[in-house]
């Protein structure tokens, strides 16, 4: 098939039976001759609990619980100066004692557990971080005002910033940002990303990763640009990272991905904000598929949403598919995106727990036909259209269905039986 990543000439794309757009190896989200496979489901208007059946202050997430999400519960503590310490400064105006005016020069220089300490200012380049470099810590200064940007001519991988082969890295506090700029769609064995972990593991705490997408309008519906993306099936990858308290918005398919059997995050504290609206491409919040497993938690994940004529592809906030790995989701408050959480095609024995989950336009906390044995407990979904909480999957759970719903709060189900409302 030939595969174009013109808006005007969609192809067919990878996408899940019930019509779900991944960060998948093909170019576009395309129109589905098929239509929607889901169709819109019934509405029907749930039961209240008993008094006294469910504590209701226990259901979903507290304000107070995410009070550090973001930028603002990044912690600051520079570090004073060091023999192991290697200093950037793009000028040398605010650290006249610095050794390197890039990046890249102080980390091959640098040794296991070293320290690069990057002084304000733009680093236009790509930044890597290779074997025999492990415990390598990278960090701002001044929080964010070191700003690692990509170059107008980027190499394979297209990652601005990547660890490959090394491991207990750390990345703090700097601003990532594109755009990147590239003639097309980005072929099936690359991807445009903010942060790539490799073979690896890092830790990505407190920084902005923005604006990882086309610089050319006209291909913001290829299926690329990936604020974080942390193993990848397609390409044979694992990798391992913690990602706390970064804000990532901008990005033009997927804020976070954890791809790939032996891949492991864990997604907590973060800001991660969609474009909004679009009939472009299907962006999804956080996602995690093709057997990684991922603890997220804590977050704040809103804005991702698609909608086009003639195309069944939803985008989500929390995407989860084709795993039956350790996968726990809970104490997020996801909102305004197309499926608040998706649970997906053979996503199995999974827990979803304790979300607050509103305001989205494609159901509120939803699982799909092959999904099953899930544990879908204690979520408080609200304000959803159609409906607060739908599941699609038949069999011995809750209702008729193939997953467990346990005292989960909505005003509206496909099916009854699924969630209560207050009494």
């Amino acid at each position: 098939m030939n595969k174009t990543c013109l808006f005007v000439a969609l192809v067919v794309t990878t996408t899940l039976g019930s019509g779900h757009a991944l960060a998948a190896p093909f170019p576009t989200d395309a129109t589905d001759s098929r239509g929607a496979v889901f169709g819109v489901p019934d509405m029907i208007a749930t039961m209240p609990f008993l008094l006294g059946e469910v504590d209701l202050s226990t259901l979903g997430v507290a304000d107070s619980e995410l009070a550090g999400v973001g930028l603002a519960g990044a912690t600051n503590n520079s570090p004073g100066d060091g023999p192991n310490m290697f200093i950037v400064d793009d000028d040398g105006a605010e650290c006249p004692n610095a050794a390197f005016s890039r990046i890249q020069a102080a980390v091959n220089a640098a040794g296991p557990g070293d320290q690069v300490k990057v002084c304000p200012g733009t680093y236009q380049e790509q930044v890597r971080i290779p074997a025999g470099k492990d415990g390598l810590r990278l960090f701002s200064q001044v929080p964010l005002k070191a700003v690692i940007k990509a170059p107008l001519v980027m190499i394979q991988p297209n990652s601005i910033v990547l660890i490959q082969d090394a491991r207990d890295v750390t990345i703090r506090q700097f601003t990532i940002t594109g755009p990147y700029t590239f003639s097309g769609c980005a072929p099936p064995l690359d991807r445009h990303t903010g942060v790539r972990v490799i073979n690896g593991s890092a830790t990505l705490e407190g920084n902005h990763i923005t604006e990882i997408r086309d610089a050319n309008p006209a291909l913001f519906g290829c299926q690329d640009g990936i604020g974080i993306l942390v193993g990848r099936q397609f390409e044979g990858q694992i990798g391992t990272a913690t990602i706390r308290n970064n804000q990532i918005d901008r990005y033009q398919k997927g804020g976070i991905v954890v791809d790939n059997t032996g891949s492991y995050a864990l997604v907590t504290q973060n800001e991660i904000s969609g474009e909004g609206l679009s009939n472009i491409i299907a962006q999804n919040g956080v996602q995690v598929g093709r057997g990684a497993s991922a603890d997220v938690d804590h977050n704040r994940i809103s804005k991702n949403l698609f909608k086009r004529v003639g195309s069944s592809d939803t985008a989500a906030g929390v995407l989860l598919f084709e795993t039956s790995a350790h996968v726990s989701t809970d104490h997020n408050d996801v909102f305004q995106n197309g499926v608040g959480i998706d649970i997906d095609e053979n996503a199995v024995g999974l827990v979803i727990a304790h979300n607050n989950v509103h305001e989205n336009m494609d159901n509120g906390v939803a699982a799909f036909t092959d999904s099953l044995q899930n544990q879908i407990a204690h979520n408080k979904a609200f304000n959803n259209t159609p409906v607060d909480c739908y599941d699609e999957t038949v069999g011995t759970g809750t209702a008729g269905t193939a997953n467990f719903w346990v005292h989960d709060m909505g005003a509206t189900e496909n099916r009854p039986g699924l969630c209560k409302s207050k009494p």
